[in-house]
């Protein structure tokens, strides 16, 4: 059998490979353009349309939660239960970027990295006899960058997750019996609450640019082809359904109207 026709991973001696002028930076223009689209898409869409995405649909359901755990004391255990899982999720995703980057800098520091990864980007089918003209180092650190970034977003996370465990618990406190002062409770931790699950979404967005990042390491093809596998993942997990959308609408009715909650 004929063996088959893979590019060179080293130049013929005394020669060097070109440097790749078009393809690659044409490549990384249009995965860029693609990822940046959607996010201007998906950012119109929650002003606009905030039901129709996981994080209007989620606001709303967060504000119904806070009010059903804070409006009876035999909830508080459901709550930090609730809580606790949270934060079980938050460290998760810590420790994974952390770990990241723990990993790819022993690495560095072990091998020639970017030697190596050079090698590793000949085998592209479109630009293997090239050169890039982005040095891979510069690709690690675009790569640390954003694992730094999850860590940073994932442990801002948990800060605010520790604080709401705080105010969840002061609510059993002689003034939390006072009207007015559970009211300002509620809407304390509702937005306590909301500015943690603004954390989650950038730790969950920046992991998720993480994948073209390291794609664009092996090559531009496999950058490319990341970055249209991760808009897609991200189109259709930002996306509500109807039916979760009108059972949203139903639980905040029952939520609202005690005589409606007694009915059903």
């Amino acid at each position: 059998s004929k063996a088959l026709d893979l590019p060179a991973t080293t130049p013929p001696p005394g020669e060097e490979f070109p440097v790749d002028y078009v393809i690659e930076p044409a490549f990384l223009a249009v995965s860029l353009l693609m990822i940046m689209t959607y996010a201007i898409h998906f950012y119109f869409c929650r002003m606009r349309l905030s039901s129709s995405t996981v994080f209007g649909f989620g606001k709303r359901v967060r504000g119904l939660w806070v009010q059903k755990i804070m409006s009876e004391q035999k909830n508080y255990i459901l709550g930090i239960q609730t809580l606790r899982n949270e934060i079980m999720v938050g460290t998760f995703i810590a420790k994974s970027s952390f770990l990241g980057i723990t990993v790819i800098v022993a690495a560095a520091g072990a091998v020639d990295l970017p030697a190596r990864l050079e090698e590793i980007n000949r085998l592209d089918i479109l630009v293997g006899k090239h050169s890039s003209p982005v040095p891979q180092s510069l690709k690690i650190v675009v790569l640390l960058l954003l694992q730094g970034g999850v860590f940073i977003a994932a442990v801002q996370y948990l800060r605010l997750i520790r604080h709401m465990s705080v105010q969840l618990g002061n609510c059993s406190g002689p003034g939390a019996q006072d009207e007015h002062e559970q009211d300002f409770l509620v809407r304390t931790v509702t937005s306590m609450y909301n500015r943690s699950a603004i954390f989650f979404f950038v730790a969950m967005r920046l992991m998720l640019l993480s994948f073209p990042a390291a794609g664009w390491i092996f090559g531009p093809t496999a950058c490319l082809a990341t970055s249209v596998l991760t808009v897609v993942f991200m189109y259709i997990m930002d996306r509500v359904s109807n039916s979760s959308d009108k059972l949203a609408t139903r639980v905040e009715g029952l939520s609202t109207s005690p005589e409606n909650a007694h009915a059903a």
